[in-house]
């Protein structure tokens, strides 16, 4: 789920000497390692190295880095069966903050192409021109703006989790346009020859509850049927609201996670 393209777009958006750390032993390859950004974090300890302490060096770490950045919390998105890290987490001061989950389409690629309904009169999706891609990617951002309580994200990071991620293919940005010409939505996918993720989706706010979401996931359904890929998958959490919207379109959750928060309190940088 999270893959090197992730990392290294991640990694250009932060100074790493600040904001990661790699844990080895004293010889051999890293047992574990930390990455915050902004109010996220990552802190993974490898199985043969847990019960040293090293996560919770790794979680202190990362709320001593955020607060030195003046966030409010700092956080990481467990799964709920990883019992250990949530009673790590909830030994350090974490409370949940919100539920997200994963949720999968099966498609048959030698079956009929999957249907949702009829999409809107004079819509059309198609592949977003290399002029179009930062216009759609504010598109984007403007969509995933209302979420309650989600900080801002700025063009460059949205060009480094999608334009610029390593193994970008231009044909898996599409974009909804009106029969007018303008966008209305947009999306990228992520194809690893097997499955298809849909990786992010949105409508313009000035274009919500006409079906243009709806129209835009049946195209994914489409695409991944014609690929002759097994399932599209995508992501959703509790500030989307947009959970029963997917499974009416027949996508079934199959993993749940909670993101649990440290609250920080500014104070200065943690030693090297």
């Amino acid at each position: 789920m999270y893959e090197r393209a992730d990392l290294a777009g991640d990694l250009s958006l932060v100074d790493p000497t600040a904001a990661s750390r790699v844990v080895r032993a004293a010889s051999g390859p890293p047992v574990a390692w930390g990455l915050v950004l902004g109010r996220r974090c990552f802190a993974d300890v490898h199985p043969d190295a847990r019960g040293r302490g090293i996560g919770r060096a790794l979680v202190a770490w990362s709320v001593a880095v955020a607060s030195a950045a003046g966030s409010d919390r700092v956080g990481q998105t467990i799964e709920d069966t990883r019992t250990d890290a949530v009673d790590l987490l909830r030994s350090m001061g974490a409370a949940p903050v919100r539920t997200s989950w994963i949720l999968r389409r099966a498609l048959d690629p030698s079956g009929p192409a999957p249907t949702v309904g009829e999409p809107p009169a004079g819509l059309a999706i198609r592949a977003a021109a290399p002029a179009e891609h930062d216009r759609v990617l504010e598109l984007l951002e403007r969509a995933f703006a209302q979420w309650p309580d989600r900080p801002p994200s700025t063009l460059a990071a949205w060009r480094a989790a999608v334009t610029q991620r390593e193994g970008f293919q231009p044909e898996d940005l599409r974009v909804a346009v009106a029969w007018d010409g303008t966008l209305v939505g947009g999306m990228h996918l992520l194809d690893d020859g097997s499955e298809i993720w849909v990786d992010k989706l949105g409508t313009d706010p000035e274009h919500q509850g006409r079906g243009v979401g709806r129209a835009l996931l049946a195209h994914a359904f489409v695409v991944a049927h014609g690929r002759r890929r097994s399932a599209a998958l995508l992501s959703t959490d509790s500030n989307t609201g947009a959970l029963r919207f997917y499974q009416r379109l027949g996508m079934v959750v199959t993993r749940s996670f909670t993101h649990w928060a440290i609250p920080c309190v500014p104070g200065p940088p943690p030693p090297g």
